[in-house]
């Protein structure tokens, strides 16, 4: 599986694996775990940055996420726990969003499954799936190219 992130701020290096336990949360939540905690799950995303933008003085990046495991809300709690969270997320994102953003085309968690690719079931080979971006998370791309400052940092 493939995710893109929009995430405030940038995350370094820009490659890399967060290897972070997570724990079931209060209200549906997961949150890292402490030290030793009972119940801890352990988790893993790895995760690549394609872009940077700079916007009135804030930084917002656009990333590659691949989870290797699949625990709930990973990739959200996982970037979260990293000080890039996910753009608009009403979970764990409240009151990280950079001002610089008031009047984006996109409002909600921006979070997309670009890419899935899985065993064929019957001659062994793969079928794998693209997803291109939905029009308000295109919109949000067109939108910080015209208003930010970017650069390509991965292929």
């Amino acid at each position: 599986k493939a995710y893109a992130a929009f995430v405030a701020g940038s995350i370094e290096p820009p490659r890399g694996r967060l290897d972070v336990p997570l724990h079931p949360a209060r209200k549906g939540k997961t949150r890292p775990a402490l030290p030793g905690e009972r119940g801890a799950q352990p988790s893993q995303t790895e995760y690549s940055t394609r872009r940077r933008w700079t916007l009135a003085g804030s930084l917002i990046s656009l990333l590659e996420a691949h989870p290797l495991t699949g625990r709930h809300h990973q990739i959200r709690v996982h970037l979260r726990s990293a000080g890039t969270p996910i753009l608009f997320d009403p979970l764990y994102g409240r009151g990280l969003m950079p001002e610089a953003l008031a009047g984006a085309p996109c409002a909600r968690l921006a979070l997309h499954a670009r890419r899935i690719d899985v065993p064929a079931p019957r001659d062994g080979g793969r079928v794998v799936v693209e997803a291109p971006f939905p029009p308000d998370l295109a919109a949000l791309v067109e939108w910080l190219d015209a208003r930010g400052e970017g650069e390509t940092v991965g292929a």
